[in-house]
């Protein structure tokens, strides 16, 4: 794949005694670089059936990302954004639940989004960088197909736009032109 590391899964650390069990996120030094941190995190609560993303943070910000699946499972999926063509679209699908104990490590350039399969699946992201709305970049959902049938599942206004047109675009993540509802 040359300069495109591809996303992996890896453990996630594990303690477990007489109090419980406590899992967490390896350092961001074993996720993604030396001079990683982790500085934006969130977790969220979805129905069944609801498909949140293929997002990716572009231009100046460089985002590394981690998912993993706190309760129910979900189906998550990363798309590169650079580096790609039409005749070889490089997408990845995992599938993950809470009993996996393992998270989804994703390099900067690829865009994210996940299927919750359950419902009040919960999923916890960290990235290391602040999500910034303006530099987003919101990636049609329908370059999953046949993994995501858009019939099935439900989408929010934000990523059922249309956005990025994946098939037809053939630059890197930092040249993508943008617009969103309403931006003229």
């Amino acid at each position: 794949m040359g300069d495109n590391p591809e996303p992996y899964l890896i453990p996630l650390v594990h303690h477990l005694d007489e109090r419980g069990d406590l899992q967490k996120f390896p350092s961001p030094q074993i996720l993604w670089s030396p001079e990683s941190s982790i500085l934006d995190s969130y977790i969220s609560r979805s129905r069944a059936e609801v498909f949140r993303g293929l997002h990716c943070q572009v231009g100046t910000v460089e985002q590394h990302k981690a998912f993993t699946v706190l309760e129910g499972q979900a189906h998550l999926f990363a798309v590169l954004l650079s580096g790609f063509s039409l005749k070889r679209q490089i997408k990845r699908r995992y599938q993950l639940d809470a009993s996996s104990k393992t998270a989804l490590v994703v390099p900067p350039g690829w865009a994210t989004g996940y299927l919750a399969r359950d419902e009040g699946t919960t999923i916890w992201a960290i990235s290391s960088s602040e999500y910034q709305p303006e530099n987003e970049l919101i990636v049609n959902p329908a370059c999953l197909q046949p993994w995501l049938d858009l019939a099935k599942i439900s989408l929010s206004v934000k990523d059922s736009w249309g956005g990025l047109q994946v098939e037809s675009w053939m630059g890197d993540a930092a040249t993508v032109p943008q617009k969103r509802p309403g931006e003229g």
